[in-house]
């Protein structure tokens, strides 16, 4: 449900913060191209700097999974690097982008992408998410009464609100079965 925009406090400087990021060359949201975690720190600051400092932002670039990966495809070959990348690049999974050279890919575990997820499937599968890309500005969350005023569209996800959600991706079996 969306709701009118009520400017309070601070609004002026998360205008300029907004701006500040486009400048620094964040992408405004289009389909074909989500926006960068930098997007939503105009708004969301303190959450977007614990994450950044997360293992969800660092999922792609963490240099021991990049020697897991490399160690993975030469073991397995090239069709393993989508099983991983689905989970710790996942923009970059859903989007066919699997050299992961999006630099919003490259985020690891984004804003963008889990708040564009629409349904988990619990089970050992991995990666057993729904992504609905179909429109960026529309962020899924936890909270039923938020209030994104004019920043984007937001629709209330139960699934988010239990760690079912997080199961897409840390819950699997492997080829042996043995539960990760």
């Amino acid at each position: 449900m969306s709701r009118r925009f009520r400017p309070g406090p601070g609004t002026i400087g998360i205008a300029v913060a907004a701006l500040l990021a486009l400048a620094a060359g964040a992408r405004p949201a289009l389909a074909s191209s989500p926006r960068p975690s930098k997007i939503c720190a105009a708004c969301h600051g303190s959450i977007q700097k614990a994450w950044s400092a997360s293992v969800k932002a660092k999922s792609w670039s963490n240099p021991v999974f990049q020697a897991f990966l490399a160690d993975a495809e030469k073991a397995k070959g090239p069709k393993v690097k989508m099983v991983c990348i689905s989970c710790h690049a996942p923009q970059a999974a859903v989007t066919g982008d699997l050299a992961v050279e999006d630099p919003v890919a490259q985020e690891g575990v984004t804003c963008n992408f889990c708040h564009n997820v629409s349904a988990v499937e619990v089970s050992s599968r991995p990666a057993s998410y729904t992504h609905d890309p179909s429109n960026p500005n529309l962020m899924r969350g936890p909270y039923a009464d938020s209030d994104p005023g004019s920043a984007h569209d937001f629709e209330f996800n139960e699934t988010m609100t239990k760690g079912d959600f997080c199961s897409a991706c840390h819950w699997a079996k492997n080829e042996k079965g043995l539960e990760i």
